[in-house]
């Protein structure tokens, strides 16, 4: 399992290029005045098998959506204590070593206590 985690201030997931070559453009957020790193991916070449999105601000755009389907990555939305708001999936099932991943966070999760 390999996923891209995007966290801080102003994620971007855009893709680019809609006419030719689609690729994908991610921004990773700002941190302590410090500008997060980009990345470019091309189709079927990503090597993040899901993205894992625990940013305060940001956007993606449909077309981006469209392109993470196309190429079975599914988006998760965490909260700053690791519990998932939300989830974006493929048409697709997901890959079982990630379903396994998720199903594991999942039974973590539940097994904390508050106090």
């Amino acid at each position: 399992m390999n996923p891209l985690l995007l966290s801080g201030w102003g994620v971007e997931i855009l893709a680019a290029n809609t006419r030719r070559c689609q690729e994908l453009r991610v921004q990773d957020g700002h941190q302590n005045h410090q500008s997060g790193e980009s990345y470019v991916f091309q189709p079927r070449q990503c090597p993040h098998d899901a993205i894992i999105v625990e940013g305060r601000t940001g956007h993606i755009s449909l077309q981006a959506l469209r392109w993470l389907s196309a190429n079975n990555i599914p988006v998760f939305f965490m909260s700053y204590d690791g519990s998932i708001i939300s989830t974006i999936l493929p048409p697709v099932p997901v890959k079982p070593d990630v379903r396994v991943g998720q199903i594991q966070a999942l039974n973590s999760g539940n097994s904390r206590t508050v106090g």
